[in-house]
């Protein structure tokens, strides 16, 4: 498929992963009801800018080490769900 893509150089070596390679980064936006503590609500809204909402890893204070991916796809569920709630308030 690489060479498909016009890739050149294309090995396999058979090796397994480095430790830390595949990893998923968290905490840089942690969630919370602490504005001093925390960058973004229980809904992934930011306190301080209102329309941006956070619905990565990011909002996590920590997290396994692996397939984070279902549990991402949920806070964005939630975070959907809350936005159109709110925004329908306004019609």
């Amino acid at each position: 498929m690489l060479e498909a893509a016009g890739a050149t150089n294309v090995r396999m070596t058979g090796k397994p992963s480095v430790f830390g390679f595949c990893i998923h980064e968290v905490g840089t936006a942690r969630m919370g009801n602490d504005t001093r503590t925390s960058v973004v609500n229980r809904f992934n809204q930011a306190h301080d800018v209102k329309n941006i909402f956070v619905t990565d890893g990011a909002c996590w204070v920590s997290s396994g080490n692996q397939n984070p991916t279902l549990t991402m796809m949920a806070i964005t569920v939630r975070a959907c769900d809350y936005i159109t709630k709110e925004y329908s308030k306004q019609a």
